[in-house]
């Protein structure tokens, strides 16, 4: 069993996970705050982001404080890793969603997964998006932030925001 401020293997409880969660969550309005006292920080391009349990909250945020949402290494889907996945994306904003094509934790490789009908990646959860994205990432890492596929897909994602937002 893991504790918020240790270690873990997965799979541990849902209970756990969703205490991990849970913190994961009350990182997001400290952080917000903080930007919005920042001269420098223009309000309408604060993009929310997250990866692996970290990316959980991001999807779950019920706020409408951002311009866009990047999921790294989460697949918005019923599994070990939540007791429900809670999304809650504004219809018409954009987000990113960049995933192994056979990530460890969330495909069907995953032997402890807890759902044979995941797809692996967000797009049933931002269906009827048109700003959505989902790139999946042949032969990736569960961590992929640093891999050029995902590099890219996350500056052309946010040049698309710039352009639309009519600051570049």
């Amino acid at each position: 069993m893991a504790t918020l401020a240790g270690r873990y293997k997965s799979p541990i409880d849902k209970e756990s996970y969703e205490r991990i969660h849970a913190l994961r969550a009350s990182e997001i309005a400290p952080a917000l705050n903080a930007l919005r006292s920042q001269a420098w920080v223009d309000q309408r391009l604060v993009v929310l982001a997250g990866t692996s349990e970290g990316a959980v909250p991001v999807a779950r945020y019920t706020g409408s404080d951002f311009a866009a949402r990047m999921i790294y290494s989460w697949s918005c889907e019923p599994n070990y890793f939540v007791k429900e996945p809670q999304n809650a994306f504004e219809s018409a904003k954009p987000v990113l969603n960049v995933i192994s094509a056979t990530d460890p934790f969330f495909s069907r490789s995953n032997p402890w997964l807890g759902n044979p009908e995941v797809q692996g990646h967000c797009a049933v959860a931002l269906k009827g998006n048109p700003k959505a994205a989902v790139v999946l990432v042949p032969d990736a890492p569960h961590t992929l932030l640093n891999l050029p596929a995902a590099r890219l897909a996350t500056a052309g994602f946010l040049a698309q925001l710039l352009d639309e937002r009519g600051t570049r």
